[in-house]
């Protein structure tokens, strides 16, 4: 499928059975709708990926999964942030979710702008013989909102992206424009539904999908302690 070896408001509401889940093309709208509807929320950003910030990476072919613990050619440990895992998928968008997950040899490369596919940064994608690529979150609560520069090199520029849960199930699809310039995406979680465990971009023009950064948002200390208070209210009216 892949071609490296190296080795108009566009806020959508996406209802399921499984959650709400609001999508923003932030490179299309600017970032203040995705900042307001995270703020309106009670959400914090917990971490941030900037792949830029590191060593040119070539063309490199590397094994998936990677987190912050990866030793490798393009990756030290710390590199990537605690709640953050990224590795190659061999479903496509919409058909399975971790036992797809790539063969581990080469199964993600890394493309920095050296390697003259266009990318302005270095870039972590899915290699050529997978069929997509996956942000998984690794700390307990997972994601309740996320914004991601995507970009697709040698494909059709797009991808298609889907949110799942702890579960697997789908919580909402999303997509678009993703050229090799980069096209900022964000996701956001209404509070009552289930987090953001998974993120799959796929591709279904063969290209190489993949991201330049990602942002993580967790709810704020504050937001969890009004919860909790709005909880054991709850529970006292319930008694009474």
């Amino acid at each position: 499928m892949k071609v490296l070896v190296g080795i108009t408001a566009s806020v959508v509401l996406s209802a399921t059975a499984s959650g709400d889940i609001l999508w923003f093309n932030i490179s299309a709208d600017g970032w203040a709708p995705f900042l307001d509807q995270v703020a309106d929320y009670g959400y914090a950003e917990q971490s941030a990926t900037d792949f830029g910030s590191l060593s040119d990476f070539g063309i490199t072919g590397i094994d998936g999964p990677v987190d912050e613990n990866t030793s490798n050619a393009i990756f030290n440990p710390g590199d990537i942030p605690f709640d953050l895992a990224f590795d190659s998928n061999l479903n496509p968008f919409g058909q399975g979710g971790p036992a797809g997950r790539g063969p581990g040899g080469n199964g993600l490369v890394g493309v920095g702008p050296s390697g003259g596919f266009g990318n302005p940064s270095n870039a972590l994608a899915a290699n050529y013989f997978v069929d997509s690529f996956d942000i998984f979150a690794t700390n307990e609560g997972g994601f309740r909102a996320i914004a991601f520069n995507a970009l697709s090199l040698l494909g059709t520029d797009s991808v298609d992206l889907t949110a799942y849960d702890e579960n697997e199930d789908a919580l909402g699809s999303f997509g678009g424009s993703a050229p090799a310039g980069g096209n900022w995406y964000g996701a956001v979680m209404t509070p009552d539904q289930p987090s953001i465990f998974r993120m799959n971009l796929y591709d279904t023009g063969e290209g190489a999908e993949g991201v330049m950064d990602v942002i993580t948002y967790v709810p704020a200390p504050g937001a969890i302690a009004l919860f909790g208070l709005a909880g054991l209210a709850g529970s006292r009216r319930r008694r009474s």
